[in-house]
């Protein structure tokens, strides 16, 4: 009996999809000699945190934590001709993000009240999407199609069809579903700039400033890819 043709093709989704959220994420550090103090000073500074997030009309349990460590810190270095372990302190730090809809003035304002606060955290401001679940969805539909449209063509071109669908071969894997705008509070190095392409110190900006800024965050452009096994007829 005559084994069956078979085509294979890849499918391409993509997607330029637009941001709807915004993500904060603050770490907060303290070193000290003397875990007492610098205990009391780290909860000092995640105190201040909340109040702040509060302050600005969200709940506190939307600050969310993702990360926290408590360790010893030590340096190495030079004694005679071997190199030990010098004890710089305890180190406590805690990771936190805040989410909430894409609103510049928002952001504006969470800025702005850090920068009249005594709590220094960093800061990475990360855009992306609320559901993440139909962007992946609708990637796959695109996928499908892509691969569907490829094979008919490529059939048709032979003079032969398209038969029954056979086997999908997918990878599930992570999309960096986030766009490439960036905004930070930290110093730029040398070739970064921001979304208006001027190099810039955010520690440095006015607190009005910040509220003056109105601003549309690139396309989240993202790709995905699956294969398809048709049977070809004649």
């Amino acid at each position: 009996m005559e084994k069956n043709r078979v085509i294979t093709i890849k499918g391409i989704g993509s997607l330029d999809v637009p941001v709807d959220l915004i993500k904060i994420d603050f770490t907060l550090e303290e070193t000290n000699k003397d875990y007492k103090k610098g205990h009391e000073k780290f909860d000092n500074s995640i105190i201040e945190l909340q109040n702040i997030v509060k302050s600005l009309g969200f709940n506190e349990t939307d600050l969310k934590t993702s990360d926290i460590v408590v360790k010893t810190e030590y340096d190495k270095k030079r004694k005679g001709g071997n190199y030990i372990d010098v004890f710089v302190g305890y180190k406590f730090l805690m990771s936190m993000t805040l989410s909430f809809d894409l609103d510049s003035q928002k952001l504006g304002e969470v800025f702005t009240a850090l920068s009249n606060s005594k709590a220094a955290p960093k800061i990475e401001v990360r855009f992306t999407v609320k559901d993440e679940e139909s962007v992946k969805t609708k990637l796959l539909g695109n996928a499908a199609k892509d691969a569907k449209d490829k094979a008919s063509v490529l059939c048709e071109a032979v003079g032969t069809k398209l038969g029954k669908l056979i086997n999908v071969n997918y990878n599930w894997r992570d999309l960096d579903l986030y766009s490439s705008t960036r905004y930070r509070r930290d110093d730029f190095d040398d070739d970064d700039t921001d979304f208006l392409g001027r190099r810039i110190c955010y520690d440095r900006i006015e607190s009005a400033e910040l509220h003056r800024w109105n601003f549309t965050p690139k396309d989240i452009s993202v790709e995905d890819e699956a294969y398809f096994i048709w049977e070809i007829i004649d």
